[in-house]
């Protein structure tokens, strides 16, 4: 016996329609729950380190051209070249991560903003993705 045999009796019009409902409410709330579970793994997946644990804790003023040179699929020896040696060291995260500290002058008032910015690499060492803390920084560029 199944778990739609058990219970009440039902007409088997009525029967076969709410089994069906009930079926389509579970699948969507499956799918609901992955989905926020998918999201929150992806939100939880990009977190910035502490700026105090820095191997160099001095933010650099950043050349805002060179970052934008920053592409999927550059390696990184070509993103040595752009923004340097990242804070935290090399070897953050198996050398998969690398985080940066910036600071990046406004073009309004020219106020420096303190930022990080995080790439990730693939195993064969090339940008997949790049990530800043803070949305202003990323609208900075």
């Amino acid at each position: 016996m199944d778990i739609w045999e058990a219970g009440v009796s039902f007409d088997k019009g009525v029967e076969m329609e709410s089994k069906s409902k009930i079926q389509s409410l579970m699948i969507a709330a499956v799918l609901l729950v992955g989905s926020a579970d998918a999201m929150a793994q992806a939100t939880d997946a990009i977190k910035f380190p502490n700026p105090n644990y820095a191997k160099v804790r001095q933010a650099s003023l950043v050349d805002v051209d060179k970052l934008r040179q920053i592409k999927p699929g550059q390696n990184k020896s070509e993103v040595r070249s752009l923004l340097g040696t990242p804070n935290f060291g090399e070897e953050s995260v198996g050398g998969r991560q690398w985080d940066y500290i910036f600071n990046i002058r406004t073009a309004l008032d020219h106020l420096l903003v303190p930022c990080q910015y995080q790439l990730r690499f693939d195993d064969q060492g090339l940008v997949t993705a790049a990530y800043w803390n803070r949305p202003k920084c990323a609208n900075l560029l």
